[in-house]
């Protein structure tokens, strides 16, 4: 019934990793694209500037002009 001294395993197959276009055309856009990211590196990857790490926008509110509730103005002494 199977799996006896004389089985063999299968093989894992390797990853074949990102494919390319077999397009000549769309190859070659694909490559120059991928090189100019190459090149732009981690510094083209910056967040918008002005923008606040929190997600809310800039400008927005700015704690100057907030207040508390009564509620829980007690646990700020």
């Amino acid at each position: 019934m199977g799996g006896g001294p004389g089985r063999q395993k299968k093989q894992v197959k390797q990853a074949k990793g990102k494919r390319k276009s077999g397009n000549p055309m769309k190859r070659r856009e694909e490559e120059a694209a991928a090189a100019a990211r190459r090149e732009q590196g981690p510094q083209a990857i910056e967040p918008a500037a002005g923008g606040n790490p929190f997600g809310l926008p800039a400008g927005g509110q700015d704690g100057q002009d907030f207040d508390l509730p009564d509620e829980f103005k007690k646990f700020m002494k």
